[in-house]
């Protein structure tokens, strides 16, 4: 294997982990989509604001797209 294949392949493992961290994101995002509509009681719908804001944000993330549990958001207790 030669230095050119080793990278290529560590692009290939740094794209397959964005991909999955970008879908689990995405996922997350989907899950509390219900919380945002108009029917839903205000503390509920404000308290998911700034998490799925923080879900948006992660793709800027220091350690984006190697995250570590703790750097995901945590999900409102309401």
């Amino acid at each position: 294997m030669s230095e050119d294949d080793v990278v290529v392949n560590q692009q290939d493992y740094e794209e397959d982990v964005s991909r999955f961290a970008r879908e689990e994101r995405n996922q997350l995002l989907l899950d509390s989509d219900w919380t945002q509509l108009s029917d839903v009681n205000q503390r509920t719908r404000y308290a998911y604001v700034g998490y799925r804001q923080a879900l948006r944000d992660l793709p800027d993330h220091g350690n984006w797209p190697f995250l570590n549990p703790e750097d995901w958001p945590k999900k409102p207790n309401v």
